[in-house]
């Protein structure tokens, strides 16, 4: 499942890097998305494993979506220089 989900995703960048950065509002649009799927991933990952009712793998999957959503957002968000998820001026 998270493999359909990454490549539904990089499908998704690659189509939109024909134009401009600076009028990719997909890319706006998927820092504040991105960071909010970490927060539920961290969420979740916090809840249900203090009741230790996640198996090894299942944490470790959460963890890598807190990780990679929540550093990716915060990375794309710095470049872009706003963390909104609008294209700035238009």
């Amino acid at each position: 499942m998270l493999g359909i989900a990454t490549f539904g995703l990089s499908l998704a960048y690659l189509t939109t890097s024909y134009m401009p950065i600076e009028q990719n509002q997909f890319l706006f649009a998927t820092v504040p998305v991105r960071i909010i799927l970490a927060c539920m991933a961290a969420a979740r990952l916090f809840l249900d494993g203090s009741r230790g009712s996640l198996s090894s793998d299942d944490r470790r999957s959460l963890m890598v979506v807190a990780g990679y959503d929540g550093l990716g957002a915060v990375a794309l968000g710095w470049w872009l220089g706003t963390f909104g998820g609008r294209v700035p001026g238009l």
